[in-house]
């Protein structure tokens, strides 16, 4: 079941495993605000990353969402999922 775990300066929120992505297609990239406190773990699902291009066959896909702790408290964090990542992906949130 999804869950924030915590880091030494970030929250996480981990959507999907990162065994299901091909290991060197993972970027990081920041969501666009004044912030700059959310960051998002993207890459390409196993099996449709080509390593000579480096391109993706079928879109980059979201592995987790990393929220600054300098930014977020947990529940700060929750209530930001609840309200941007929940409504698009239910399944995810279980019972965050």
């Amino acid at each position: 079941m999804p869950r924030i775990d915590e880091s030494k300066g970030e929250w996480r929120f981990r959507i999907k495993e990162p065994s299901d992505f091909d290991r060197k297609s993972i970027r990081t990239k920041a969501l666009p605000s004044k912030s700059k406190a959310i960051n998002i773990l993207v890459g390409c699902p196993k099996g449709h990353y080509n390593t000579r291009t480096k391109k993706c066959s079928v879109g980059t896909q979201t592995q987790a969402y990393r929220f600054k702790k300098c930014k977020f408290s947990r529940s700060h964090a929750k209530a930001w999922i609840r309200q941007n990542v929940c409504p698009r992906n239910p399944k995810v949130c279980g019972a965050l």
